[in-house]
């Protein structure tokens, strides 16, 4: 798998395809193109790959992180066999948090800019290209603890959060919408306990507010 002319997306999933079959939940090429697998991390989530510069420079879109998302099982703290963890390549990791009047404009003007926002480094350097440009993948997580509201106290408020069937309706929607935009999209479980492994390259985090998306610049 160490061809020079390998895709390098398609190296990860093979290492991580060995890595799951024996055991491990930790994997690492390192610049020399070797693999290692760590068992004794089993109960990590963190899936974490490194490739060499010229492999990244294949896809055009910087280092190649790995994100994967698991469900808890609250009872026993450990993964839900119910919920086939869920892992992209290089991409974006949406966080979504939703409030009651996200109708859908809001979704529409969400997906458009998710799918055509420059934040990927171009062969110069410079953010130039987006998630499309580069082949990228989406994996999507309902978050309402981003309406946390601590202007008082000392604990964080989420009266802002949108009702739950709400919710959990335009983040469905939303992913929807962005697989029309021609993205693979994988999602979490909504109202779960998730574990969400990624390595955040840069880092670079946007936040997009629907309730300025029409606020004059």
């Amino acid at each position: 798998k160490r061809d020079r002319g390998a895709d390098p997306a398609s190296v990860c999933y093979d290492v991580l395809d060995r890595a799951d079959a024996e055991g491990a939940d930790l994997v690492l090429i390192d610049t020399a193109g070797r693999l290692h697998t760590s068992p004794e991390l089993m109960r990590e989530l963190a899936k974490v790959v490194n490739v060499t510069r010229k492999r990244a420079e294949k896809m055009q879109a910087g280092p190649m992180p790995v994100y994967v998302v698991l469900v808890i099982d609250a009872a026993t703290g450990e993964p839900d066999a119910s919920f086939e963890p869920q892992r992209i390549g290089p991409g974006l990791v949406l966080l979504v948090a939703v409030s009651d009047d996200d109708e859908p404009e809001q979704i529409d003007w969400t997906a458009r800019k998710i799918a055509n926002l420059r934040i990927f480094d171009d062969d110069e350097g410079r953010m130039n290209r987006s998630v499309l440009d580069v082949g990228g993948e989406v994996l999507s997580i309902s978050q309402f603890t981003l309406y946390g509201d601590v202007r008082r106290g000392n604990r964080p408020s989420f009266v802002a959060a949108g009702q739950p069937d709400h919710a959990r309706d335009v983040w469905l929607r939303l992913d929807e919408a962005l697989r029309g935009h021609g993205l693979t999209v994988r999602e979490g479980r909504f109202a779960a306990h998730m574990r969400v492994s990624l390595t955040n390259d840069g880092p670079v985090t946007i936040p997009l507010d629907t309730a300025v998306m029409s606020r004059p610049r």
